[in-house]
């Protein structure tokens, strides 16, 4: 017999074709045949055929299916005897057909073949084994039925197919026979138009075969794509095709995505000796040397110490790995993406089995390990999808610009990203399979190990996941770990090490608190302990009737906590209302309302309890059950004035500590910021502008949280002064970030009818979105937010946001409405005695001024300006001023001063780590040496000004530099390095709607293809 599941499913005896029967009946086999072997149960096969909607006598129908196939398929069987082809096993059915009758065992034979002849450097036999391997696919896996296009088993073998096409191509390009693998490369790539390495392969392709402009043109059609759909820019591996090419063009080894040029050794700021010298001929320019590999993500944390026990376990979560590899191991591929669920009760140490099992399995993973604490069960807020996409993103290496702000979008970016990687993702602690699917990636080259006190029975219905049930440990075991843990006593008493791991229902985290307070007591005997513990779980079960896991646990705290002094006890209690991630002494200590002495030894205390872990640089964390212990006891043991309070003087503790690092690092804009509120004596000294930006940093994710809370509870006026305190720093690069902080605020004015509030947030919205590039958005917000300060009569909040709205402008190329905001700024500024905003306000003028070509009017806009910061002492307003004086300079043709006022501008960014001001200072120098006939000196700045603009999402600054480069390139010699800079320009500038640099790539096209109506260019697009 045989059977076809690559293309329609069918199956033969002989010669003669088999009839299948119905829809249903034929995707069952298919199903079973995917399944290689393994068992699917009623539940399984009903979801499968009837899209999770099965009718009530779906057994009964599968039942039917199953014997009409046993028919089919075994001719010879005698009536009533058991089928050796389709038993029945367990609640369901397995498929036992011998490897070679199927077409799909073969196609993975040919293709572990071609693997292990990779490895072995045969390219031609690889490539030759692979082609074969492809040449068994009649069509997409059983085309026939359509209804299990979407079913994973079905999507993972297409993944196979699309992960053998990837090698034959490789391989193909390898062995010099390029050509031959076009076609089929072509339709991977036009299938999957927003897969990368897809498209980059494409380019290699055509690279070698020397059709490099058909690459660029592929290079430039997804650049624009992955714009257009996905708001993002091309990732490593397509623009490391690209830097390939044009390494080849240059009859150059490969060129490295950074483009790290010769560079000139002196301080930027400062001239060379003469023009043009340190800069050779542009024909002997050096290509840019190859960046470093980017680091692999390795974000696992710390493997358990002293972990006893679980071989069992460990093994069971190596056999999904190892049952879904190919017969030659893992480096052939999978079979299918790997999923393994732990599931279990609170405290049976899930964590800490995921991650020991991680570090044994991490070799597996060459391209990293991603983890994430999903905090599924923390009553205030568990982890969006979103968010924890976002780390990964960033984790992944893309900077703020490429994560697209649409979560969906994300998912799909997250997805593209991890492609044909072997990744593990480790999901810690979820709460939902909707919180996990979106986490989840789409090849089967990644392994994910998910924990939770579910079941997630949808990820194994759905998704094929495996599911491991852990229970407590085993008497063994648990004992063991006592005497890890305690020591001599535990040996010597064996007796009582058994009891008290009953009495601690052998659960890790329960066998964990009560071995620390056996070894905080050494005078006591272990028997004497047991007994104690004993007692103290009679008196809990007689207020509460709960299960023994749950009865063991609260038993085990209940002890431990019994044993705290009265400030410790009530630490651990109000520690419960701390929202965020993690926390220092100096929030421990807002919280109580004590002393941070005091406070930091009820710490200590408590770690020592493992009641709370200590983590890295003096920051402590809860377990979810401990914190959830913690809740309950204060809300029956503190009166809910006391906790209202507590949590209150949290929140002042976040917004004065916020407040103090800005007036630190920002102390020109103290009168533009509100006002602290409360004194908090519990933060910590920021007065050096190294410790306020160190504190900012550490306390960021959790003031996020505080943000999102307070909003949606009694703290709506902390949730929206706490994002107006940190505007600014958000507003130095980190947008991605910004975005939740300010809607947290806007949605905390409109609970509580704060129209102030609501205008506020709508500008720093506004700000945020002007800085993505996103400026009709932009714009909306900011209209909104100047009606609501006209409604509510604050002259400052209508000049601020006027001057926001006139970059918009600006930069949408509206120079006359530009003007006009600015100037009603400006009116407002002077009336009220700002000069900060005064100066801003001037210096945006200028800005607009210098874009009409009008440079003497813009100079004394400037100059003014910077009169005004130092009055002020406003160090990063006098920064920017000295970057737009720069551009005016540079505009009038004063080469020497326009480069004096960009240094300058650039210490005193790098100074006070402002990466944006610092991108601008940098590509202006660039401009400023191009014209000083330096182009090796421009082409180095501009490329590190890009990849500063790209780290933050600083859209604009990125089409300048791009274009800056290009202008570079050409002068340098490299015309056709040029054009490409200048089209990504382009689209870019496109993408936001900025006009000025659109034209600036126009024209610099025209120029670098050498038009002769290059001059008329610009002046067609006006």
């Amino acid at each position: 017999m045989r059977i076809q599941v690559l293309g329609p499913l069918r199956a033969w005896h002989s010669e003669a074709e088999i009839d299948l029967g119905t829809p249903q009946q034929r995707a069952l086999l298919g199903l079973l045949v995917l399944a290689g072997g393994r068992s699917l149960s009623h539940g399984e096969l009903a979801d499968a055929l009837w899209g999770g909607r099965p009718p009530r006598s779906a057994v009964n129908l599968i039942q039917t299916y199953v014997k009409r196939l046993r028919r089919l398929l075994e001719p010879a069987r005698l009536a009533r005897t058991p089928s050796a082809l389709l038993p029945r096993v367990g609640d369901g059915y397995a498929l036992r057909v011998p490897g070679d009758d199927v077409d799909l065992s073969r196609f993975r034979q040919l293709t572990a073949r071609a693997e292990a002849a990779r490895r072995d450097g045969d390219h031609h036999a690889a490539a030759a084994l692979w082609g074969d391997a492809l040449g068994m696919w009649q069509s997409p896996p059983m085309a026939d039925l359509p209804f299990l296009v979407a079913h994973p088993a079905v999507v993972a073998l297409a993944e196979e197919r699309r992960a053998a096409v990837a090698r034959y191509g490789d391989a193909m390009i390898a062995a010099g026979a390029a050509d031959e693998a076009l076609p089929i490369l072509a339709e991977a790539a036009a299938a999957h138009p927003l897969d990368e390495r897809a498209q980059a392969r494409l380019m290699r392709a055509h690279g070698a075969v020397g059709q490099r402009e058909t690459a660029f043109a592929i290079y430039l059609d997804s650049r624009r794509r992955l714009a257009d759909e996905l708001g993002v820019e091309p990732g490593a591996e397509l623009t490391a095709a690209y830097t390939e090419l044009l390494g080849e063009m240059a009859g150059t080894p490969d060129v490295g995505a950074a483009g790290g040029l010769e560079t000139s050794s002196r301080a930027p700021g400062t001239l060379p000796d003469g023009p043009g010298r340190g800069d050779p001929p542009p024909t002997r320019q050096a290509p840019p040397a190859p960046p470093p590999d980017p680091v692999p993500p390795a974000q696992l944390p710390a493997d358990v110490h002293g972990f006893t026990g679980r071989s069992a376990e460990l093994s069971a979560l190596d056999r999904p790995w190892a049952a879904d590899r190919r017969p030659d191991g893992p480096a052939s591929g999978p079979v299918a993406m790997a999923i393994s669920v732990i599931s279990g009760t609170a405290g049976a140490g899930k964590t800490a089995l995921a991650v020991h099992w991680a570090h044994q399995a991490r070799d597996r993973f060459p391209d990293g390990q991603l983890y994430v604490n999903l905090r599924g069960y923390d009553r205030d807020r568990p982890l969006p999808s979103g968010d924890a996409l976002t780390g990964f993103l960033h984790a992944l290496g893309l900077s703020g610009q490429h994560i697209p702000l649409d979560p969906d979008e994300r998912a799909s970016r997250y997805r593209t990203e991890l492609a044909d990687r072997r990744m593990l993702v480790v999901l810690d602690n979820a709460l939902s399979v909707e919180q996990v699917r979106p986490l989840l990636p789409g090849t089967p080259s990644c392994a994910v190990l998910v924990t939770s006190r579910d079941s997630l029975a949808g990820l194994v219905a759905l998704h094929g996941a495996h599911r491991l049930e852990l229970g407590p440990l085993l008497p063994a075991e648990a004992t063991a770990l006592l005497r890890l843990l305690i020591g001599d006593r535990a040996a010597a008493d064996h007796a009582s090490s058994v009891v008290l791991a009953e009495q601690c229902a052998r659960l890790p985290l329960a066998l964990r608190v009560a071995a620390e307070l056996a070894a905080a007591r050494p005078g006591a005997t272990l028997s004497e302990l047991v007994a104690e513990l004993s007692d103290q779980r009679r008196r809990l079960e007689l207020l509460d009737a709960g299960g023994d896991f749950r009865a063991a646990m609260r038993s085990v705290f209940s002890w431990s906590y019994r044993h705290l002094p009265p400030a410790g006890a009530r630490t651990f209690r109000l520690l419960a209302l701390h929202p965020g991630p993690d926390f220092s002494v100096h929030a421990t200590a807002a919280l109580t309302g004590e002393g941070v002495d005091r406070t930091g030894r009820q710490l200590a205390l408590l770690t020592r309890a493992h009641l709370v872990q200590s983590s890295a640089a003096g920051r402590f964390a809860m377990h979810d059950l401990l914190r959830a212990y913690a809740g309950r006891l204060s809300r029956t043991r503190d009166a809910e004035e006391d906790r209202t309070a507590a949590r209150t003087r949290l929140f002042d503790h976040y917004v004065a500590g916020a407040t103090a690092a800005m007036d630190t690092l920002y102390p020109a804009e103290r009168h533009h910021r509100p006002g602290a509120g409360p004194t908090a004596a519990s933060v910590p000294p920021l007065e050096s502008p190294v410790a306020a930006r160190a504190w900012l940093t550490a306390e960021i994710p959790n003031m996020g949280s505080v943000c999102a809370v307070a909003a949606d509870g009694h703290g709506a006026a902390h949730a929206v002064r706490l994002a107006a305190v940190l505007f600014r720093h958000l507003d130095g690069g980190h947008h991605t970030e910004a975005l939740p902080f300010h809607t947290h605020a806007l949605r905390a004015a409109e609970h509580t009818g704060d129209r102030a509030g609501q205008a506020h947030a709508l500008t720093n919205l506004g700000v945020v979105h002007w800085r993505l590039g996103k400026h009709r958005s932009a714009a909306d917000r900011l209209r909104r937010a100047l009606t609501l300060h006209r409604e509510t009569g604050d002259r400052a909040g209508q000049a601020r946001t006027l001057s926001n709205l006139g970059n918009v402008h600006w930069r949408l190329g509206d120079q006359p409405s530009a003007a006009h905001c600015h100037e009603q700024a400006l009116l407002l500024y002077e009336e009220l005695g700002d000069k900060v905003g005064q100066a801003r306000t001037l210096t945006n003028l200028g800005n607009v001024c210098q874009r009409q070509g009008k440079y003497d009017l813009a100079d004394a806009y400037q100059s003014r300006a910077l009169a005004l910061h130092g009055v002020t002492g406003d160090q990063i307003g006098r920064a920017r001023t000295l970057t737009n004086l720069g551009n005016v300079y540079l505009g009038q043709g004063r080469y020497e001063s326009a480069a004096d006022h960009h240094g300058q501008a650039l210490e005193l960014f790098r100074r006070f780590g402002h990466r944006g001001g610092e991108a601008y200072a940098m590509t202006g120098l660039g401009d400023v040496f191009l014209r000083q006939g330096l182009p090796l000196a421009a082409i180095d700045h501009h490329r590190q000004a890009l990849r500063l603009f790209r780290t933050i999402g600083e859209r604009y600054g990125e089409a300048s530099a791009l274009n800056g480069l290009g202008e570079a390139l050409r002068v340098a010699g490299r015309p056709t390095e040029a054009v490409v800079y200048h089209v990504r320009a382009e689209a870019v500038a496109a993408s936001t709607g900025e006009r000025d640099e659109r034209e600036r790539a126009h024209l610099g096209t025209a120029l670098a293809r050498g038009d002769s109506n290059a001059a008329d260019v610009s002046r067609t697009l006006r």
